[in-house]
């Protein structure tokens, strides 16, 4: 009796590979078919243009092949990723095969949810683990020490592994965003160090270091809605947040040196005081909204359970960085035996010719104090939100910023 019932599976498994066969063998048929009326379609409208039709016709007409050459295209990949799907569950059940075929027919007919990652294959190499901010509060050096990691896969530019991308950046960049889940992905796959792990055979922890994802309270809400449900759990997010002030003097710093130019003291105030003046008249949006933490932390709280952020203090980490980073690698689910050395942040993304001055209290005291008046709000929020029951087992105590309107003389004469 057993042994028939082990007959029967054997031959619907047969059947079931006989007939997704049969299926990719007319569906190239199908493509072939398309390729000849491209084909014919094309030589008709050289000969109608010989005939007296006119260049501008002509190219709209090939614009025309153009189109439909990249619609047979897009088709061609949208059934690869059919029968690729098909091979995956093979050695399933003989009724999971004929599931899976369904399945990916119906990923076939509603084309957008295929895109925006619903019905992705398992094995795709969706990242996990995210910075999600801030800027200039350690994330590249947080990033680099990372990469020393054997489990962890860095994003890099698509089609081209060998070239680290820290910052994808793709739910907050409209153009990257528009070409779909599919081109995220690409930043992920064939990884050098990560390829052979992806498929099942090893550990691998895929990280997303786009600083500026947190600023946007849109993108946790487009992650939900783009990655898989069933990892939606699964997903941990790094924050690393340093005092809004000495924040904004560093994050103008890079911004200037990016623009190739040059951030003197003097620049810097007359920058600063155009964007206070702005913020209070609610001349739209200002980047100052960035020390707003409580705010922003709260939005992605919205979306996904606080156990799942770890939330560091920058100065902290700064004054012990082997507690901060060890904190960081177990609550990625990372071993951390396999970083040998004494854990220290590396150096990054330093101007060696800086010579302006850090502390806003040296420069404009009456400034600095407006400014420590307007975030003191929200960061006795953020405190309070940190230091509240519900929170990941690896979170630390959340401790106050450090006072930013000290003038350095002081802080010398206090041994700061």
């Amino acid at each position: 009796m057993q042994n028939s019932a082990v007959f029967a599976c054997l031959l619907l498994a047969i059947a079931s590979c006989m007939l997704v066969i049969y299926e990719m063998h007319a569906n190239i048929s199908d493509m072939r078919n398309d390729n000849q009326k491209l084909k014919l379609q094309v030589s008709q409208l050289q000969v109608q243009t010989s005939g007296g039709n006119t260049k501008d016709t002509l190219a709209s007409r090939m614009g025309e092949g153009r189109t439909r050459q990249r619609e047979l295209t897009r088709k061609r990949r949208m059934k690869t990723e059919q029968h690729r799907t098909v091979e995956e569950n093979v050695s399933a059940t003989p009724v999971k095969v004929l599931q899976s075929a369904q399945s990916s027919s119906n990923t076939h007919h509603h084309g957008e949810a295929g895109e925006r990652g619903k019905v992705r294959s398992s094995t795709d190499p969706w990242p996990t683990a995210f910075y999600i901010g801030m800027p200039k509060a350690g994330s590249t050096s947080l990033f680099k020490l990372l990469l020393e990691h054997p489990d962890v896969c860095p994003p890099h530019v698509p089609f081209q592994p060998q070239k680290i991308e820290k910052e994808p950046s793709f739910f907050i960049l409209q153009d990257e965003y528009a070409k779909g889940i599919e081109h995220y992905l690409d930043h992920f796959r064939d990884s050098p160090k990560c390829k052979r792990k992806a498929g099942g055979k090893g550990k691998a922890l895929f990280f997303d270091g786009s600083t500026r994802y947190m600023h946007k309270t849109s993108v946790p809400k487009m992650i939900k809605k783009d990655f898989p449900e069933t990892l939606h759990k699964k997903l941990r997010f790094v924050c690393i947040l340093r005092e809004p002030i000495q924040r904004d003097r560093s994050w103008r710093g890079q911004v200037y040196r990016n623009r190739k130019q040059e951030l003197t003291d003097q620049v810097y105030l007359a920058d600063l005081r155009t964007r206070v003046k702005e913020n209070k008249q609610k001349n739209g949006w200002s980047d100052l909204e960035y020390g707003e933490y409580d705010t922003l932390l709260r939005a992605w709280w919205k979306h996904f359970d606080r156990k799942q952020f770890l939330v560091l203090s920058y100065e902290t980490m700064l004054a012990n960085e082997t507690d901060s980073l060890r904190r960081v690698v177990e609550f990625l689910g990372l071993d951390v035996e396999p970083i040998k050395h004494d854990l220290k942040l590396p150096h990054v993304n330093v101007d060696p010719n800086k010579k302006e001055v850090e502390n806003l209290a040296d420069l404009d005291a009456r400034l600095c104090r407006d400014l420590r008046t307007r975030y003191a709000p929200h960061l006795e929020r953020l405190y309070r939100m940190l230091g509240s029951d519900g929170m990941s087992p690896w979170q630390p105590p959340f401790p106050r910023f450090p006072d930013p309107c000290v003038p350095s003389s002081k802080q010398q004469r206090e041994g700061r």
